[in-house]
């Protein structure tokens, strides 16, 4: 799996823990998640944690008959 996936914090705190290394995030933070590592996001408090996502793929992974 070469896909790779870029996440934003747009509200609320959490953590987020790839393949055992954990760290705090909160509005504004931003991170990387290589595929096929294994992640869990957790919200933390009282707000809900909202964040968006964004994965970048590879170019074998793009579709025959796309051009980008």
């Amino acid at each position: 799996v070469d896909d790779f996936r870029i996440v934003s914090v747009v509200r609320g705190e959490g953590s987020v823990q790839i393949e055992g290394v954990e760290r705090e995030v909160k509005a504004h933070d931003h991170f990387g998640i290589p595929g096929g590592l294994q992640t869990r996001v957790t919200q933390s408090g009282t707000q809900p944690m909202v964040v968006l996502d964004s994965v970048i793929k590879t170019l074998s992974s793009k579709r025959p008959g796309r051009s980008w």
